[in-house]
């Protein structure tokens, strides 16, 4: 469980750095925090520092669970094929957020 929460974390870091770079560059329109913190809050109060540091606390939490549930499926059914499994897990537990942020 703590090298999943720890995996997932490492993960979250590696998307915040590269998603700030693209940033920098203006090749993406917003910080992976702003994505986060829209799904609990409105769009219009992510502009206050404070507001963009929850959604980038939300960001890292959903991070290092998620991590901690890929660990359990690769404990589970083995490490084969590992790239397809985190694949299509990443898109079923994002599609489930957005659907579930819609409806607000």
């Amino acid at each position: 469980m703590v090298a999943g929460l720890l995996g997932g974390l490492i993960g979250v870091m590696c998307m915040d750095i590269s998603n700030f770079i693209l940033w920098r560059n203006k090749t993406t329109e917003g910080l992976y925090g702003h994505i986060a913190g829209s799904m609990i809050m409105k769009p219009s109060k992510l502009n206050k520092t404070s507001n963009f540091l929850l959604g980038q606390v939300f960001h890292m939490t959903v991070g290092s669970c998620l991590g901690v549930g890929m660990s359990q499926i690769l404990k589970r059914f083995d490490k084969d094929n590992y790239i397809i499994k985190g694949g299509l897990f990443s898109v079923v537990v994002w599609a489930v957020f957005f659907i579930i942020s819609d409806k607000k």
